[in-house]
């Protein structure tokens, strides 16, 4: 898997998240920190790296002798270090802190379902 692979999915999701924060008036701090990485991909900026990868049996990722059924690589959100800065009058303190609080370095999945459910269990 490549970064490129993920970055219009994970962009999407992140569109559509912000969408239904928006729409809520919710401002929690993991939505703060997902807008943060709206914001960076909104400037074409990846935000998410594959990490502990394996060889697994999804369509076009088996390595023949290497992979082994039911496995997959994983996403990370990226260091904010990682991801090149937006501009100054789109940064928001509020939104670097929850990035790095809450959401950078954890897998990508487990971070969308809880803000998933933050936004849909009253």
């Amino acid at each position: 898997m490549y970064q490129g692979d993920v970055f219009a999915e994970l962009g999407e999701a992140l569109f559509w998240l912000g969408a239904l924060a928006d729409a809520t008036k919710r401002r929690e701090p993991l939505l703060n920190g997902l807008q943060w990485a709206r914001n960076r991909v909104a400037h074409g900026h990846l935000v998410a790296a594959p990490v502990a990868y394996e060889p697994g049996a999804g369509l076009g990722h088996l390595v023949l002798g290497r992979s082994r059924l039911g496995t997959a690589s994983k996403l990370r959100w990226s260091p904010e270090s990682s991801v090149p800065s937006i501009p100054r009058k789109y940064r928001d303190a509020r939104q670097d802190a929850d990035y790095r609080g809450h959401v950078e370095g954890r897998e990508v999945m487990p971070v969308l379902r809880d803000v998933l459910h933050l936004l849909t269990v009253p």
